[in-house]
């Protein structure tokens, strides 16, 4: 159980509580997506995943990026066969 604990812990504080459900989330997402939107990369590579942590506040560069992917794959319909920055 002390185990346990100490990862919940650590996981909580690694990842932020920032992309949680809720107004909160969403307010979170948003700015997410429009960090990038804005950032105007052709390439996914060409990120500076710091500036958006520090947009999007509170999170590590990790979790920012996990929240990308995340948002990439669940809502981006054939993602795999899109470019990034490409005309639609």
């Amino acid at each position: 159980m002390c185990c346990r604990l100490f990862f919940l812990e650590h996981r909580l504080t690694c990842y932020g509580n920032v992309f949680n459900r809720g107004a909160e989330g969403y307010e979170a997402k948003i700015r997410l997506i429009t960090t990038l939107y804005n950032t105007s990369v052709e390439d996914v590579t060409d990120i500076n995943w710091e500036e958006v942590a520090q947009a999007v506040g509170g999170v590590t560069t990790w979790s920012v990026q996990r929240m990308f992917n995340r948002l990439k794959q669940r809502k981006v319909p054939h993602f795999h066969c899109l470019s990034f920055g490409g005309e639609y």
